[in-house]
């Protein structure tokens, strides 16, 4: 990151960013999954280190292409 680049982002800009909705990130903003902070017209600011965390431990909890477990069928 340089210094262009802003330290916290809109709920819209977090949610594309991850790919979910803006009711989700103001959900994890407010569990403290992510960690943001509210603006006195009552918009969050998430922080882009909290959004690169969350990307992080979304993809170690994802298991790798190929490797899905399927459950055993009863025959």
């Amino acid at each position: 990151m340089n210094d262009k680049t802003p330290q916290f982002l809109s709920t819209a800009a977090a949610a594309q960013m991850l790919g979910l909705s803006t009711t989700l990130i103001q959900t994890l903003v407010d569990k403290n999954e992510l960690q943001g902070w509210k603006t006195r017209g009552g918009h969050r600011r998430i922080s882009l280190q909290s959004i690169h965390d969350y990307q992080t431990h979304a993809r170690m909890a994802t298991p790798a292409p190929g490797r899905v477990r399927t459950m055993p069928r009863i025959m």
